[in-house]
Formats: C-alpha cells, structure tokens, sequence
C-alpha cells in the first residue's frame, strides 16, 4: 500500500486553536523569529518517461527565505552538470537568470549510476543516485461509497511489484489534479506483496463535493531508491495535513543526499533522484468503476 499524504501547512490549526480560544482578539500578530541561514535548495528529479528517450531534463535551484517571505529567490549563475559511471558529462545551462537548469543531450539508463555536481558561488555540492526503474499502472478504480460518511470517493491505482522475491522495491507515487492545479505525494515499499506477480496499490479519498464527473487525474508511478523513500517519508509526515497537530513536537531538518564538499556546514536542502515513470490519466465518471491500462 502506497500512503498519501495531503501536502499541506499544519500552521491552520495552530491559527484555529488560537482563533477558538481568544475569540476576542481579532489583531493579527508577527512574532519576531530570527531568520536562519540561507541555503541551497536543490530540485534536482531527473524523471524518464517510459516510451520516451528522456534527453530533455531540467534541475531547479533555488535560495532559502526568512518565515514570512513569500517570495523564491532564484539561484543563478550556477554550473550544474550530471555525471555518469563512463565519466560522459551532461551539462545544464540556466534559462534567462531564472534557476532553471535544462538540458537537451540526458542519457538515461536503467539501473546507471549518476553524479550531480553544482558550482555556486565558489562553494560545491554533490551526490549521486541510481536511476531506479518503474512499474506499469494496471488500472485505475473508482468507488463512490467510501469514507466515514460513506460518501468519499475513493481512488486507487494498481500495479504490478517491480522484481521478484527477495528484491526490495520503493515506490513513489504522484496524483495531479487537473482541475485545481494541486499534487498530492505518496510512497510505499513492498515488504508485504514481494514478488512480481504480487500487486501494489495506491489509495486517495476526495470529498465529492470537491472531486466532480468529468475530473481528470494524472496517475504517475516513479521508481525510487531505498534512501529517497526514507527521505519522503519522513518529509510528508512532517508536512501531512494535521500530523501531530498544533502542539507535535518541532519537524527537524530533513536532509538529503547532496553534500556540500567545500564546507558540510553549509548543507543544502532537497534531494538528487533519478526515476524511470509511467503515467496515465482518468477521468472520474458518475458511477465509478475500473480504467484499464497497458493490457
């Protein structure tokens, strides 16, 4: 079973608590927190597409910002560059100053071994993945009656467990909906369905009020390592919607696999992963029922 995790600030309920308990004070407070050091953060999700020849690619930097700045500052003027096992060098050139990275010449292959190395600012980062490879989707199910109320709609895409017995498997799953621009992020792992005639399914739940007939959903599987899992994991249960709730112990600093050769203090955030895909896409009917795929 794939967990999915609704991706949200737990902030609301601190604000709602407050609101509740001093129903009396409508001024609106900034506390004054000290900014912390900025630092790189790094998108570097390297995706390849099955049926495609994955040579188009893109890395995003950007800087840190204080709590209360909504704005993302770009990091450029950068060298960024992937590396693979036969030393062949994939060079991304920046767009326009923005911190978008792209490259038109990736290599993937299956199970390879790849370096990321990024020059900024006379500091550099590495780390290094395998570009993991990804199950088909089966089908795509839809159930109307489901939930506490009985009313939820439920939606759950099956898929085949990648390899066979013995052969640990990690799973990342990606739900775009269409309508309301709006991700939700789940992974899993195979230690109760092992083997490859074996299935893994991921499972979501919408209002009905909020997923209507004729909605699209685009249904991603992403193939990850054992590492990158443990890293989601712990990111989306510090940022689920209501994890731990307005008095949770403080989420920790959840780092990644890039290191900051030139000074480990100045760690960057985000993480270097290499994933083969597959996608599809479904459209929520009336009366629910099975989609079928790759048949």
């Amino acid at each position: 079973i794939i967990l999915n995790f609704n991706h949200m600030n737990n902030i609301k309920y601190l604000y709602a608590f407050l609101v509740i308990f001093m129903f009396s004070c409508e001024e609106v407070i900034e506390l004054d927190l000290n900014d912390g050091q900025q630092r790189l953060v790094i998108d570097a999700g390297i995706n390849w597409e099955k049926g495609t020849d994955g040579k188009n690619q893109e890395i995003k930097l950007t800087l840190s910002s204080p709590y209360y700045q909504n704005e993302t500052l770009p990091a450029s003027g950068a060298n960024v560059q992937i590396i693979n096992s036969n030393n062949d060098i994939f060079n991304f050139n920046e767009i326009n100053n923005t911190g978008l990275y792209t490259t038109s010449t990736f290599n993937p292959v299956l199970n390879e071994s790849y370096t990321l190395e990024i020059e900024y600012k006379g500091q550099i980062y590495s780390g290094s993945e395998t570009l993991i490879p990804a199950s088909e989707i089966d089908r795509v199910e839809q159930t109307n009656d489901t939930g506490f109320t009985g009313e939820d709609i439920e939606i759950k895409a099956f898929l085949k467990d990648l390899d066979t017995p013995g052969v640990e498997n990690y799973y990342l799953f990606e739900e775009y909906f269409i309508r309301k621009d709006e991700y939700i992020y789940g992974v899993g792992d195979d230690q109760f369905v092992d083997g490859s005639n074996n299935q893994v399914f991921s499972v979501n739940f919408y209002n009905s009020d909020t997923l209507r007939t004729g909605d699209k959903l685009r249904l991603k599987n992403l193939g990850c390592s054992k590492r990158y899992y443990q890293f989601m994991f712990l990111l989306l249960s510090q940022t689920a919607d209501g994890a731990g709730g307005p008095f949770s112990t403080t989420p920790a600093t959840v780092r990644g696999n890039i290191v900051n050769k030139s000074d480990e203090d100045n760690y960057p955030f985000g993480f270097f992963r290499l994933s083969e895909t597959d996608t599809v896409e479904y459209t929520v009917t009336e009366d629910g029922g099975s989609q079928e795929y790759n048949e």
